[in-house]
């Protein structure tokens, strides 16, 4: 039996899209806020063509954290979000 041409199998593997999700946590370098207790503060997304990667869609939300409800100045610099 013939095995297909690498780029046939590679290009079936590969899928038509790709999610890229990012998310952004409170934190902060001097130990007040904790590991266990860190909280997303930040999600993104972007849907990206699987050939391309070209995006097709893109998605950015805030959450409000409640343990640590106010952003160490360490995490507004490091993310940028005030």
């Amino acid at each position: 039996m013939r095995e297909p041409p690498a780029e046939a199998v590679t290009r079936a593997a590969r899928p038509a899209c790709y999610l890229v999700i990012d998310v952004e946590a409170t934190c902060d370098d001097a130990g007040a806020v904790p590991g266990p207790e860190m909280e997303i503060i930040e999600v993104g997304a972007l849907f990206v063509d699987g050939d391309s990667l070209a995006p097709l869609e893109e998605f950015q939300t805030f959450v409000r954290p409640v343990r640590h409800p106010r952003l160490t100045a360490f995490c507004t610099q490091l993310t940028t979000i005030t």
